[in-house]
């Protein structure tokens, strides 16, 4: 990223969430996107199926569980190492209507 630069991050959107890796070489963070692309075809069926939950709690722990997995899955199809990742989270809600932009939120590990 960034002139000069030797380090990139990998990402990738899926169900308003940005899935993001930690900083590394350009071939590295290629893998990792890899991974990111796997995972989010993976969870392709979800966009489907969220609008239809009943309860927040029960689906928010179903999600956690369906993320990881579609994740840690990609990762061993893949032949990369989950912890290698620095996988991190960030929210993301399109407000372009509004705003012309996304609105972006913190990055986080959980």
């Amino acid at each position: 990223r960034g002139r000069g630069s030797q380090l990139y991050r990998a990402s990738a959107c899926c169900l308003n969430l940005m899935l993001l890796s930690r900083s590394t070489s350009l071939e590295r963070a290629l893998e990792f996107h890899a991974v990111f692309v796997l995972a989010r075809a993976n969870l392709s069926d979800l966009e489907k199926r969220l609008p239809d939950m009943d309860q927040a709690v029960s689906s928010d722990r179903f999600l956690e569980f369906r993320i990881q997995t579609a994740v840690t899955v990609a990762c061993t199809s893949m032949d990369v190492c989950f912890v290698d990742l620095g996988l991190t989270y960030r929210p993301v809600l399109s407000a372009v209507g509004l705003l012309g932009r996304q609105i972006n939120g913190r990055a986080t590990a959980d």
